[in-house]
C-alpha cells in the first residue's frame, strides 16, 4: 500500500505543469468522467435554468467558421452577492475541455483560482494555481470586491453588468494589460478599476479609472473621461483637475453637491429606479433638446 502512495504521488509530479512551476496533482484530479449532454443542443443553440436557490446554469453552443470546430462552454452563476462563476469548456465529443473560475460581471481578465485543462479522453493535461499570484499581497480579488463595495464604487448586492472592467497589474502582467495605468519598474502590485456611470440628467456619460495598491488596499481616482453615447472613451481628464476646479453644482434638498457628487448622487437614484421599474442602465430611451439621451430626469 506504500508503494501504491508513492507511486501516485511521483507520477502526479511527473504529470503536472504550470509552465513555470510544478503544480501538485492530486490522483483525483488526473482523470475526468464529465461531460455535457450534447444532445440538448439539437433544438437550442443557448440553454438557460435556474435553480432554487437562485444559480443561474447557461450553456452555450458554438462553431467556429475559419476551423469547423464546435465547442460547448457551461456558466454556473450563483445568486448575489457572490461575484465569481465557474466557468466549463467542452470538446465536440461532450467531454470536458477547460474548468476554471471567474468574474462573471467584470471586462477584461483577472488570474483566479485553479486552472484544469484536459485531453478529449479526459486525461488532465495542465493545472494551474492563479492565486499563488496574490502570495505576497493583501488585496485579494475577494478583498478587492470588498473595497469597491466599502467606497461605494461598485455595489456587491447588486451584481451590475456592464458598469465594470478590472486589471491585475504585478511584474509578470503581459504587455499592453493596461489602457490607462501601465505597470512601471520598481511600482508594487496594483489594481487598475475602471467604473462607468450612465447618467440621466442630460450630461454625458463618464467613466472613472482607480487604482488600488494591491498592498494596502489604499484606493486612489486617477482619471475621469467622458464617453460618448456609444460608450466609447474620449476627453480623459486626471482627476487632479477634477478637484480644483470643484464648485456647487447643484442643490436639492438643501445640500449642495459639486457637478461630480451630483453626478454620483443622480446615478445611485436611476439605478434604484431601473431595477424598481426592471429598466436597462446601459441603453437609454429618451433624448432631451441637446441630443443626449437619457431615460431617468430627477425632479429638482
Amino acid at each position: 500500500m506504500k508503494k501504491y502512495s508513492l507511486f501516485t504521488v511521483l507520477f502526479s509530479l511527473l504529470l503536472s505543469c504550470n509552465g513555470q512551476e510544478k503544480e501538485l496533482i492530486k490522483p483525483e484530479e488526473m482523470y475526468t468522467t464529465e461531460k455535457i449532454n450534447i444532445e440538448k443542443f439539437d433544438k437550442n443553440q443557448r440553454i438557460i435554468d435556474t435553480i432554487k436557490d437562485g444559480t443561474i446554469i447557461e450553456q452555450n453552443k458554438s462553431t467556429y467558421i475559419n476551423t469547423g470546430k464546435t465547442e460547448y462552454t457551461e456558466s454556473i452563476t450563483p445568486p448575489p452577492p457572490a461575484m465569481f462563476c465557474i466557468y466549463k469548456i467542452y470538446y465536440s465529443n461532450g467531454n470536458l475541455k477547460t474548468k476554471y473560475t471567474k468574474m462573471s460581471i467584470v471586462g477584461a481578465y483577472v488570474p483566479f483560482g485553479l486552472v484544469y485543462h484536459y485531453d478529449e479522453k479526459g486525461k488532465l493535461i495542465q493545472k494551474i494555481d492563479n492565486d499563488k499570484i496574490y502570495n505576497d499581497v493583501r488585496v485579494t480579488p475577494e478583498i478587492l470586491f470588498d473595497i469597491l463595495d466599502k467606497e461605494g464604487i461598485y455595489i456587491k448586492k447588486e451584481r451590475l453588468g456592464g458598469v465594470l472592467s478590472i486589471n491585475y497589474h504585478y511584474d509578470k502582467s503581459p504587455e499592453n494589460w493596461s489602457l490607462f495605468l501601465p505597470f512601471k519598474k520598481g511600482d508594487t502590485p496594483f489594481w487598475e478599476v475602471t467604473r462607468n456611470y450612465y447618467l440621466h440628467d442630460g450630461n454625458q456619460p463618464f467613466a472613472k479609472v482607480y487604482k488600488i495598491d494591491a498592498l494596502t488596499g489604499k484606493v486612489i481616482p486617477v482619471y475621469k473621461y467622458m464617453l460618448d453615447r456609444a460608450g466609447a472613451p474620449f476627453e480623459l481628464i486626471p482627476l487632479q483637475e477634477v478637484k480644483k476646479t470643484s464648485r456647487v453644482y447643484k442643490t436639492y434638498e438643501g445640500k449642495d453637491y459639486t457637478r461630480e457628487e451630483w453626478e454620483a448622487f443622480e446615478q445611485k437614484q436611476f439605478e434604484a429606479y431601473a431595477r424598481k421599474h426592471n429598466i436597462s442602465i446601459v441603453k437609454n430611451d429618451k433624448k432631451d433638446t441637446q441630443g443626449f439621451t437619457s431615460r431617468f430626469l430627477l425632479d429638482e
